[in-house]
């Protein structure tokens, strides 16, 4: 369950908005196999006014005139998420878009991945095991990579790739660092 809601609150939610929405506006849940999204206001989906709403791949989410994001499931194949950011919405850090990391989620380029890179070599795997981060060549049925551990905020460089997973530090100016 991740909160969306004002970046200027007291206590910012976990995915904080630079914009006309409330302190906690709304909220994403997975239940099962599914994501709802549950708000106590108003807010539009595909056209829409809905307080809860069961959210499928491709629908476009307005909780206000600079808050708009498109719901994506990359990929039926794993359970993370992604929301991909309205060009009027704005995210502390210039977020474009935010992964509903759940398991496992693809890094490459591409409509199926959840981490898009231009130019990215064969299709990484970023899983979770035991509480660890660990990344991975994808199988393609030929070559079964070894898997390698990430540590948060240290290099990776795997397959010609390289990437660092930074913690989620907010900046937000006149209230520092959350």
């Amino acid at each position: 369950r991740v909160g969306i809601g004002r970046a200027a609150a007291d206590n910012p939610a976990e995915i904080p908005l630079i914009g006309d929405v409330a302190e906690r506006h709304a909220f994403i849940e997975r239940v099962d196999e599914d994501y709802f999204l549950f708000s106590s206001k108003e807010v539009e989906v595909g056209g829409r006014s809905v307080k809860s709403h069961l959210l499928k791949d491709q629908d476009r989410v307005v909780l206000g005139k600079k808050a708009k994001f498109m719901f994506r499931v990359p990929s039926r194949k794993c359970a993370s998420a992604v929301l991909d950011l309205s060009d009027t919405t704005q995210m502390p850090n210039d977020v474009r878009r935010v992964v509903l990391f759940r398991q496992l989620a693809t890094m490459g380029e591409g409509p199926h991945a959840h981490v898009r890179c231009r130019h990215a070599g064969p299709p990484l795997l970023l899983f979770e095991r035991n509480g660890d981060l660990w990344v991975r060549q994808q199988n393609d049925g030929r070559v079964d990579s070894a898997a390698q551990a990430v540590a948060i905020g240290k290099p990776v460089e795997i397959a010609g790739a390289s990437f660092v997973v930074q913690p989620w530090r907010v900046q937000i100016p006149g209230s520092g660092t959350v």
